[in-house]
C-alpha cells in the first residue's frame, strides 16, 4: 500500500506478534478502510513485564573509646531496579536502576552523668540515572509509543 513507511512497518513485524483471537470491534473479521484499502484488525497479544529487584545490606561499627566516649559509624546501600514501561511495546522496556546510600558517624561524650555531648554528621544520596539505550533499528531514533483508542 502506497504511503507506508518500510521501516516502521519493518519494525512492526519485528516486534508485534499478529494479532489473534477475536476481531477489535467484537465481530469477527472486522476491517478498517485505510486510503481506499481494508485493514484487518484484531487484538494485539501483548504480554509485558513487571517486577522489581531490591538489594538492601547495612554496616554498623561501634567503638567505645573509653568510658566516657564513645564512636559509630552505620551505612545503608538500598539498591532497586524496576522497569520504565514508558514504551508501549514491551521489546523496549529498559531497566530503571536506583540507588540510595546513607552514611553516619557519631561521637558521644559523657563529662557527667547530667552532661553528655553528642556529634552527627550524615550523608544520603539518591542515584537514578535516565538513560535511554540505542536502538539499533535504522531509521528510528528513539522507542516507539502506539497510541491507545478505545
Amino acid at each position: 500500500m502506497a504511503g507506508i513507511s518500510a521501516t516502521n512497518l519493518g519494525v512492526l513485524k519485528q516486534f508485534v506478534a499478529p494479532g489473534t483471537g477475536a476481531a477489535c470491534k467484537g465481530v469477527a473479521g472486522s476491517v478498517d478502510p485505510v486510503n481506499g484499502v481494508n485493514i484487518p484488525v484484531a487484538i494485539l497479544p501483548i504480554a509485558a513485564p513487571n517486577f522489581q529487584n531490591n538489594k538492601f545490606w547495612y554496616v554498623s561499627g561501634d567503638w567505645n573509646i573509653s568510658q566516657t566516649d564513645q564512636f559509630r559509624v552505620r551505612y545503608v546501600d538500598n539498591n532497586l531496579a524496576v522497569i520504565d514501561t514508558n514504551a508501549t511495546l514491551p521489546a523496549f522496556f529498559l531497566p530503571v536502576p536506583t540507588t540510595n546510600n546513607l552514611f553516619t558517624m557519631s561521637e558521644y561524650h559523657t563529662f557527667t552523668l547530667r552532661l553528655a555531648t553528642r556529634f552527627v554528621w550524615a550523608s544520603t544520596a539518591t542515584i537514578t540515572p535516565h538513560l535511554r539505550e540505542t536502538l539499533s533499528t535504522p531509521g528510528w531514533t528513539a522507542s516507539p509509543t502506539l497510541p491507545s483508542t478505545n
